[in-house]
């Protein structure tokens, strides 16, 4: 039972009776007068309305408001407090952020929607309160989220997601991760990760431009820096940074410059850099899928090979 939900009221008589009210849900917390009241299997009361919650979905509750006779019944529910919270402030469309639900719960009561016949997909989409708090959880849990939204079928929150897991490996991706999210959107994500590799490896492969030969540096001496240049992105890519910070690539190229004398190659290295940065920051603003990419027509459907595709990270899946 979380504290943070409840409004506590008592009744003095023989014996004192103390009774456990949702703080959202209590008598008279909503302009229209209550006509059911539900119990939590920790006893706690919300006090609801029946023609709100179904008109989100007909059959909802309908075994459990079969047995009530006036609107005073109590009506037991095989769900916590904390997952009924999140329950009925969803069919209501209010934010229930302010109790601070993990996302554990979040899932849980998604998961318990079908029981009361209920479609997440009516649930959770862009404009509904639920939406906007599971986005609050995809920063620090985005292959998990990702994994829930594909096996609901959610895919304005699988997209928005899935920029985020490009800060993850994909040998993270479990069996059993695998099997909720589904072959549809498992290939998705691998191809999207693929995509992005692809990209990385189209913006760094050139390496610095050369400058006129002098005396102090010749043509073998700016193949060095080709080479080394060469290295440094190998590794780069070799750590799987796909998601790379644009103040990482500037430092790890920074280290080639102190090793350099000439200050012909200095000046290449730095444009090259300056220019590496610019278009990766876009490709994390902004995804460009090369006109011969084999993944577009997965990635982006409604889209062909001969596109060119400029959209934000929250829109590769779309």
């Amino acid at each position: 039972m979380d504290p943070a939900l409840l409004s506590v009221s008592s009744r003095s008589s023989d014996d004192e009776l103390v009774v456990s009210v949702s703080s959202s849900f209590r008598p008279g917390s909503h302009d229209a007068t209550h006509d059911a009241i539900l119990r939590s299997s920790d006893t706690v009361l919300f006090y609801v309305h029946s023609n709100i919650m179904k008109a989100s979905s007909p059959r909802i509750f309908d075994q459990f408001f079969a047995s009530a006779t006036s609107q005073d019944d109590i009506i037991d529910v095989p769900e916590s407090s904390a997952v009924l919270n999140v329950l009925l402030h969803s069919l209501y469309d209010m934010s229930c952020a302010s109790y601070a639900p993990s996302f554990d719960i979040l899932e849980e009561a998604v998961d318990r929607m079908a029981f009361y016949h209920i479609s997440p997909a009516s649930q959770i989409h862009p404009g509904r309160r639920l939406f906007s708090l599971m986005l609050t959880h995809v920063p620090l849990l985005p292959l998990r989220i990702y994994t829930f939204a594909a096996h609901y079928q959610l895919h304005e929150l699988a997209v928005q997601s899935s920029s985020y897991t490009l800060a993850l490996s994909v040998s993270t991706v479990t069996d059993e991760m695998a099997q909720r999210m589904g072959g549809v959107y498992l290939k998705r994500l691998m191809l999207l990760h693929i995509g992005r590799q692809e990209t990385f490896k189209t913006i760094f492969q050139d390496p610095p431009g050369t400058h006129p030969v002098t005396r102090a540096c010749g043509y073998e001496d700016q193949k060095r820096l080709a080479r080394a240049w060469t290295l440094a992105t190998a590794y780069l890519g070799w750590e799987g940074h796909i998601d790379l910070p644009i103040n990482v690539i500037r430092a790890s190229f920074s280290d080639l410059e102190e090793g350099l004398q000439c200050e012909g190659c200095k000046s290449t290295l730095r444009d090259r850099v300056e220019e590496v940065a610019v278009q990766w920051a876009a490709v994390k603003v902004g995804a460009t899928i090369p006109h011969s990419s084999k993944y577009v027509g997965i990635l982006c459907p409604q889209y062909s090979a001969n596109d060119i595709i400029c959209c934000s990270p929250n829109a590769i899946l779309a």
